[in-house]
């Protein structure tokens, strides 16, 4: 059994995941992580998005999700649209609790945005877009989730208290 964490890009899911992980004493593996080593050219996520295209990042996604799912005792925590592939929901979702992290549009926008506009947000209609489609994930995959937890207010290490 594992822990899984999900929700929309900005919704703290490394921030959160690494503070119960500390606290409940368990590794953490990130999927973002996994698909880097995966690709194997020492590109962070949205290079590899940004020269290899979306085709190419999702298959190591799906990679990376089942290398995840192979272990026992973890905090794994997902990119924002790794649970969106029907595939790797079911392999990370299994016998695994499922932690969805969400918090307001505004909050999510300005931690997304805040080491830049990722590369599927680029242009005049990015904002938009990035509302859709955490709606739209928001609709998919809460319902699977054991716990949804939002992130708008608190420190990483009460947000994980929680969780106890």
């Amino acid at each position: 059994m594992n822990l899984v964490f999900c929700g929309p890009k900005g919704a703290g899911k490394s921030t959160v995941a690494a503070a119960y992980a500390e606290r409940a004493g368990l590794p953490c593996i990130e999927t973002d992580r996994l698909i880097e080593t995966l690709h194997g050219q020492g590109m962070s996520c949205r290079e590899i998005l940004r020269t290899s295209g979306e085709t190419t990042f999702r298959e190591l996604e799906r990679q990376a999700a089942a290398r995840a799912a192979t272990e026992d005792w973890h905090i794994i925590v997902t990119g924002g649209g790794t649970l969106m592939d029907s595939g790797s929901r079911r392999l990370l979702r299994g016998d695994n609790l499922l932690v969805y992290l969400t918090a307001p549009e505004d909050v999510l926008w300005a931690r997304a945005t805040a080491d830049g506009i990722p590369p599927w947000l680029e242009g005049e209609d990015g904002r938009r877009r990035f509302a859709e489609q955490n709606a739209h994930r928001a609709e998919v995959l809460a319902p699977f989730a054991d716990v949804v937890l939002d992130t708008g207010t608190g420190t990483a290490e009460d947000l994980a208290a929680t969780l106890d």
